[in-house]
């Protein structure tokens, strides 16, 4: 959302000292702030009360703080306090991530025709789905894994914003967000249908994991017309160059864990769900398995470069 740069109190609660601006988060502005009690510093989002903001988003900042009580993980933002100003706007109390987001870090390097070290983003995809392992084991799905989600100071990865997570519980399924929620480009073709499992989140990640080896994304490539950009997305019989023919310093291992990452499911289901003909799947490499859950590909990736 655009942030709209709502003036907070200097204090709040008479306990966080608002100190710097940071920018724009999911459902409003972030603020570094102290904590006077805890004598740390500390991320404050701000939940913007306007007009224009609906309901449903400002609950979506509730149901964000609820899941992250029930993550509590290295690799994912941590969440301290959840309350209200003076004026009953919400607020979101998170640890301060030392780093920057992997959109921005992208889009630093990109101009200049370079790109992560090799090591660096097999560091990055390794503690991202080692987080995404503990969230699906926990019944939650992200379901917004993009790089501007994804802070990383060099050495730790950590993963922000479940502000559409949903969560679910054998045959129940709770959803803040609304279907077809999530960001396109990094999005499953299928998810946008509400169809969404453990694979839609792990898809997300490989196209991350593919863009931070070879510094293009997978199926946006800016040399074709959007229309073709969404033929690529959508259809089960394209699948991208994979990534050690675009950076031969990725090792083939790595890459085949990635290429298994973006492929979009079983040849079969992914025409069904997409409402496409067996015929018009062409030149499909049926013999890459689509991994079973982020341990699986966890597995996969260590297993590659031991």
């Amino acid at each position: 959302m655009i942030g709209l740069k709502y003036r907070p109190p200097k204090k709040l609660k008479n306990r966080y000292e608002i100190q710097d601006y940071l920018g724009v988060g999911s459902f409003g502005d972030v603020y570094k702030a102290r904590d006077l009690l805890l004598e740390r510093d500390v991320a404050i989002k701000y939940l913007i009360a306007s007009p224009d903001i609906p309901l449903s988003m400002r609950e979506l900042a509730v149901a964000e703080a609820r899941h992250l009580v029930q993550l509590e993980h290295p690799n994912i933002v941590r969440i301290y306090d959840l309350d209200r100003d003076g004026t009953g706007r919400w607020f979101l109390v998170n640890n301060l991530i030392d780093g920057t987001d992997l959109q921005e870090i992208f889009w630093q390097l990109t101009p200049r025709g370079e790109r992560l070290k090799v090591q660096a983003c097999i560091a990055i995809l390794d503690q991202l789905l080692s987080a995404l392992v503990f969230v699906h084991e926990r019944g939650v799905l992200h379901r917004d894994i993009k790089p501007a989600n994804l802070i990383w100071n060099g050495a730790h990865l950590t993963v922000i914003d479940f502000g559409i997570a949903i969560t679910t519980a054998g045959h129940q399924r709770q959803l803040y967000g609304g279907q077809g929620q999530g960001t396109y480009g990094y999005q499953h073709p299928r998810a946008r249908r509400g169809n969404e499992d453990a694979l839609t989140d792990l898809f997300s990640i490989g196209i991350v994991a593919y863009q931070a080896l070879t510094g293009v994304h997978p199926f946006l490539d800016p040399m074709l017309v959007f229309e073709d950009r969404m033929h690529l997305m959508t259809h089960p019989s394209y699948m991208p160059v994979p990534a050690h023919a675009r950076n031969t310093e990725v090792p083939e291992a790595v890459s085949e864990v990635v290429s298994r990452l973006i492929r979009r499911g079983p040849l079969q289901s992914c025409l069904t769900q997409l409402g496409l003909e067996a015929s018009e799947s062409k030149q499909v490499d049926r013999d890459l398995p689509v991994f079973e859950g982020a341990k699986d590909a966890l597995t996969a990736l260590r297993e590659s470069h031991q």
